[in-house]
């Protein structure tokens, strides 16, 4: 009898991060919540499956697991059973999932959505941008425009932490000298995470979110830069018009749950 050959998928935990563009942003969500959670005084853990991030926040998007191998059954179940034991059984947490997933809703999870993941590559031109003032963001623009927009405490001491000015970079945009927006960026893997836009209620449109991205990609590493635009406070759902103003292109969609799901599972179909 003959030993049967392994079957690989292409995301063993040993192949380096930078194989594929894809498994570059899979660790770089992943080590960009842990920093989060250092930065907050929470929690780590991780294996070759998954990586587990608490903050203690109260919102789900920002305590999470990030799966780092396809999501096969038994996979998922060895996931999810480990995020029941890392997690407080108050704290809500996310899935965040480069792959469909199978229905998880009878592990009273909730589904969020399909976030689209966007990339912009290092020589991909820029649409015209508007006229606007863009600089280096201080601690008080930070801590006034994001506890106006209601970003928890957890997301404001992440980006209140010390930014080196290559790696991790704040910019704000102003208007008649008052700050009005604020965009965050991390350098990690090769690649830049073009993270949330965050502007007052009174900057109507996309331009001024598209201009802060533009001066925070062209000020840093010529490396490509990828977005996940989710529900966050000072932006709607699903919108990434500064993204796409800024250059970027949506590559696929990813897959995001959300716990405690419902309290009442779905009904399972009957036979007629």
């Amino acid at each position: 009898m003959t030993a049967t050959a392994r079957l690989t998928t292409g995301w063993e935990p040993e192949l380096p991060i930078d194989d594929t563009l894809l498994r570059s942003v899979v660790f770089l969500r992943a080590d960009v919540m842990a920093r989060a959670a250092a930065a907050t005084g929470g929690q780590l853990g991780g294996s070759d499956e998954a990586a587990y991030a608490d903050t203690g926040s109260p919102s789900a998007l920002e305590n999470g697991v990030v799966l780092l191998q396809p999501p096969t059954a038994k996979r998922l179940d060895v996931v999810l059973r480990a995020a029941r034991r890392f997690f407080p059984p108050e704290r809500p947490w996310s899935v965040f999932s480069v792959w469909p997933t199978s229905d998880l809703r009878w592990r009273d999870l909730q589904l969020l959505g399909h976030p689209p993941l966007l990339v912009r590559l290092h020589d991909d031109g820029l649409l015209p941008l508007p006229d606007i003032d863009v600089r280096g963001a201080t601690d008080a623009d930070t801590q006034t425009l994001l506890t106006v927009l209601g970003v928890s405490a957890p997301q404001r001491s992440y980006l209140l932490a010390a930014h080196d000015g290559t790696e991790r970079r704040r910019l704000a945009a102003d208007r008649d000298a008052v700050p009005v927006a604020l965009c965050a960026t991390t350098t990690l893997h090769g690649i830049a995470d073009a993270g949330p836009v965050w502007q007052l209620p009174t900057e109507d449109g996309p331009t001024t979110g598209a201009a802060l991205l533009a001066a925070a990609l062209d000020e840093g590493p010529d490396v490509p830069a990828v977005a996940l635009p989710v529900q966050l406070p000072g932006h709607a759902v699903g919108d990434w018009s500064a993204h796409r103003v800024a250059g970027f292109r949506p590559l696929l969609r990813t897959t995001v749950w959300v716990h405690p799901g419902p309290v009442v599972p779905p009904p399972r179909a009957t036979d007629a």
